[in-house]
């Protein structure tokens, strides 16, 4: 079984009776966690929940591929719709559209009376996290960054780099859809990963986003 895989199971494994919410975009990330989810073979119930935030052309083509993908695993899915407003009332559109989110997810779970919620976040995630956390000058608190078990929300990959999901959703041969707003550099984290972490990872070489993610773990 992929370690990725074994993950999933491990982070599970103490997690209360009831099913589990995959949040998924339809990004490669996300789709690659309902797969391994999938073979991970929980034996509980699966929910493939979506959140289409109506912040691109795209999005409700996204969204129809999620639940094309649910339908055909036979596997429940649920639409929800951001609030454009709320999104707009955070301090930018970014943490806007997070905060909107994970409102929805949270009132999902809640009302299903889930296990947990699972996102994708990974260690280059992580990095991002911490390099924009540092530049604010934030202390110890804030440089644990993204936690991996907070409220309803588990995120079992955030010490696994995003080069060994791809690779995986490729051997897979998994399908996937690309968000324009992840090249858009108006947005900080796409600034950070698309200049900053390039140059680091040159600079420090390959498995330098593992390592940074293992330094979040040791102050968590």
């Amino acid at each position: 079984m992929s370690p990725l895989i074994d993950k999933i199971v491990a982070s599970l494994r103490d997690m209360p009776v009831g099913p589990v919410i995959v949040a998924c975009s339809g990004g490669m990330d996300s789709v690659a966690l309902f797969h391994a989810v999938q073979r991970a073979k929980t034996e509980r119930a699966l929910i493939v929940a979506t959140v289409n935030h109506q912040l691109h052309e795209s999005s409700g083509d996204h969204a129809a591929f999620v639940e094309s993908m649910a339908r055909s695993a036979d596997v429940e899915f649920i639409g929800l719709h951001a609030d454009r407003q709320m999104i707009m009332k955070g301090p930018g559109i970014e943490a806007g559209a997070r905060a909107e989110r994970y409102r929805l997810l949270t009132a999902v779970s809640q009302e299903r009376s889930a296990a947990c919620i699972l996102t994708a976040h990974s260690a280059d995630d992580q990095l991002e996290t911490l390099l924009m956390r540092l530049e604010q000058g934030a202390g110890l608190r804030g440089m644990r960054g993204i936690l991996p078990h907070r409220d309803d929300v588990l995120r079992p990959w955030l010490s696994v780099a995003k080069s060994e999901i791809l690779a995986w959703a490729r051997m897979e041969r998994l399908q996937w859809c690309e968000d324009p707003t992840n090249e858009d550099d108006r947005f900080l984290r796409n600034r950070v990963r698309h200049t900053g972490g390039v140059a680091l990872s040159e600079a420090f070489g390959g498995g330098w986003t593992v390592r940074a993610a293992r330094t979040a773990e040791r102050l968590q």
